[in-house]
């Protein structure tokens, strides 16, 4: 919406000026797109047992701490708990 006002003021829609939306839209939010994407490369690599033995022992807090991309510190020290996993758990930290 600042970027289209932008505009309209400036009289200025050309791709350029509008490309300053996306320019801003990476520096609010890219750093946490890319964490989430790493989260969701990690989980698609789980087996349903990974992802049961996951469920058992992470708590519902977790799960809200990754969807905002805060810190995977707990899941990759859960991950670390089982030798098949310690590759995907470094991806994470």
């Amino acid at each position: 919406g600042e970027v289209a006002a932008e505009a309209r003021e400036a009289g200025d829609y050309s791709e350029e000026f509008l490309s300053v939306y996306n320019k801003r839209w990476w520096e609010e939010r890219g750093d946490m797109l890319k964490k989430v994407l790493k989260l969701r490369m990690v989980v698609e690599e789980l087996s349903e047992d990974d992802l049961n033995y996951l469920a058992d022992n992470l708590e519902g807090k977790d799960l809200v701490e990754f969807s905002k991309a805060k810190s995977f510190k707990v899941l990759a020290k859960t991950l670390m708990k089982r030798p098949g996993l310690i590759g995907l758990a470094r991806k994470l930290v």
